[in-house]
């Protein structure tokens, strides 16, 4: 039961990291963005 648990504490990581890069990825499915949204998100970034 104890190493049961421990593969699963060893595998959380890895999963959570490939469902946070997914998210972060595939978030925007417009490929082409809006040069004005692009200009004022670098700007917001930038203050």
């Amino acid at each position: 039961m104890q190493q049961l648990l421990s593969i699963l504490a060893l595998l959380a990581c890895p999963i959570m990291m490939l469902l946070c890069m997914r998210g972060m990825f595939g978030g925007s499915k417009n490929k082409k963005a809006d040069p004005s949204q692009l200009e004022a998100s670098q700007q917001n970034m930038q203050s």
